[in-house]
């Protein structure tokens, strides 16, 4: 071995309001400040704050449901069905770069959606099937 030691992650539990204990002293902030461990110091900087504000939030799951809740039933349908064809164009589209073992990059996203407006705009732009009354 080289000597080194190894840094392994740990858990420490602490007793409750633990943070109104530590010194709060001019220099001792500014120690806490040139270690980058100011966040010690802010009582919300807990594991029960973060889990009560996520709980506050709806997802992204809950907010699409609740928009889809407000919609008419051909809208409804129409809605999945753009979705599930999104889905399966992105998916071939992605399919490309794992195969090629290519990275995909934030670019390539942006052209997928770029290309995906425009089909949309052709299909938009032809004149209604002769079948149409």
């Amino acid at each position: 071995e080289s000597g080194s030691k190894q840094k392994s992650a740990k858990t420490l539990f602490l007793p409750e309001n633990w943070r109104q204990e530590i010194c709060r002293c001019t220099e001792c902030t500014k120690l806490f400040e040139e270690l980058g461990i100011r966040f010690l110091l802010d009582n919300t900087d807990t594991v029960h704050h973060y889990e009560s504000q996520a709980k506050k939030r709806k997802g992204q799951f809950e907010e699409g449901m609740e928009a889809l809740s407000k919609m008419d039933r051909v809208q409804q349908v129409e809605a999945i069905s753009m979705y599930n064809n999104m889905k399966t164009d992105l998916m071939e589209y992605l399919a490309k770069f794992a195969r090629e073992g290519k990275v995909v990059k934030k670019d390539d996203i942006d052209n997928f959606f770029v290309e995906m407006k425009a089909g949309k705009r052709r299909k938009l732009d032809l004149p209604p099937p002769d079948s149409c009354k």
